[in-house]
């Protein structure tokens, strides 16, 4: 399940929004990859994100239960965040 999905390099990104995961789906074979976990957050916790937005290389998770904004960086392949206050 998820809140928010973007479109992004022939894929479909989403936030899991029943445990802590981002994972990108091929939009022509529906096969579902898992990409990497959330930093700062419990691999339990539930709906960390509500909306999803790309600029340029990266893509950006906006908190919904998150306790912080996280930053997905497709050509460096690293995930980083930004602790919400």
């Amino acid at each position: 399940m998820m809140y928010d999905v973007i479109e992004w390099k022939n894929k479909l990104w989403f936030s899991n929004s029943e445990f802590n995961g981002l994972f990108c789906m091929d939009k022509i074979t529906y096969e579902v990859t898992f990409i990497d976990f959330f930093p700062n957050e419990k691999i339990e916790y539930t709906l960390l994100h509500r909306w999803i937005f790309g600029c340029g290389e990266k893509l950006f998770f906006i908190p919904f239960q998150g306790r912080n904004v996280h930053i997905y960086d497709g050509k460096k392949i690293i995930m980083r965040m930004i602790a919400k206050h």
